[in-house]
C-alpha cells in the first residue's frame, strides 16, 4: 500500500494514466521516500525521447507545438522553481547515437540536475507552482528515464 507522501505526489504530478516511462509507479515513489532526506549532493539524469506532436489536452490551451517545443516551455518554467529549491541545472545535451543499449532506447537529450539533497528533490515532487506546469512535461514527451545518482570519488580515474 502507497504510503501517505507517495500518494500526495501521485496526486501532484496529475498521475491519471497507468504506470509509463512518463511518470513513477507508487512503488517507486514509496522507494524515493523511504530513502534519507539528508542524502546528497544528488545527480538527477534525465534521459528524454521527445513526441514529434505535443500531445496537449484541448482545455490546456495551449498552441500546437512539437514535443521538444513543449519541453523548451516546460523547462522555461520549471528552471526557476528547481533553482528556488536549491537545484542547479548541470548539463542539458543532445544525443547523437545510442552505441550500446537496445535498438528501443534512444533518446534526444540528456539532462542533469543537481540537487543539494534528497529533500530538496522531494520538495520539488510536491511545489504547488511546478504542480501548475508539470502538464508540460507530459505533452512533450514519448519516452523518459530518470536515474538518482550520488557524487563518488574513489580512484577509478587516477591523475
Amino acid at each position: 500500500m502507497p504510503s501517505e507522501t507517495s500518494a500526495r505526489c501521485e496526486r501532484v504530478l496529475n498521475m491519471d494514466s497507468p504506470a509509463s516511462n512518463l511518470h513513477p509507479s507508487s512503488a517507486q515513489l514509496d522507494q524515493l521516500m523511504a530513502l534519507n532526506d539528508d542524502t546528497g549532493p544528488l545527480f538527477m539524469i534525465n534521459m528524454l525521447r521527445f513526441r514529434e506532436q505535443a500531445a496537449y489536452r484541448e482545455e490546456s490551451g495551449q498552441p500546437p507545438c512539437s514535443g521538444a517545443e513543449a519541453y523548451q516551455r516546460y523547462g522555461a518554467e520549471t528552471g526557476p522553481i528547481v533553482e528556488r529549491l536549491g537545484g542547479k541545472v548541470r548539463l542539458l545535451m543532445g544525443i547523437e547515437l545510442s552505441f550500446i543499449a537496445p535498438d528501443t532506447e534512444q533518446w534526444d537529450k540528456m539532462l542533469i540536475v543537481e540537487w543539494p539533497n534528497l529533500a530538496a528533490f522531494k520538495a520539488l515532487l510536491t511545489d504547488h507552482a511546478y504542480q501548475a506546469i508539470g502538464f508540460h512535461r507530459g505533452a512533450a514527451l514519448a519516452d523518459s528515464r530518470l536515474l538518482i545518482s550520488s557524487q563518488e570519488f574513489n580512484g577509478f580515474i587516477e591523475k
